[in-house]
């Protein structure tokens, strides 16, 4: 899962226009949200494994949780 995540984010970094004097467009703040986004899940569900191995119970589902009330704000 975690490998998934972090491939994802390369492959959003790397198709990202290299303009970096071009004003940003609503596509790219788009995309840069959504990279943001899956970053923060990829924290979330790092720290919960990490708990999971100390003993702590699964916090994975608040990850989602989190990541499904940013997107529809």
């Amino acid at each position: 899962m975690q490998r998934l995540i972090v491939a994802s984010i390369a492959a959003a970094c790397l198709s990202l226009p290299s303009n970096a004097g071009a004003a940003v467009d609503a596509g790219t703040k788009c995309q840069q949200s959504k990279i943001k986004a899956r970053a923060s899940l990829a924290r979330c569900l790092a720290k919960s494994a990490a708990g999971m191995i100390a003993g702590d119970s699964d916090a994975s589902p608040g990850c989602r949780d989190k990541l499904r009330k940013r997107n529809k704000t």
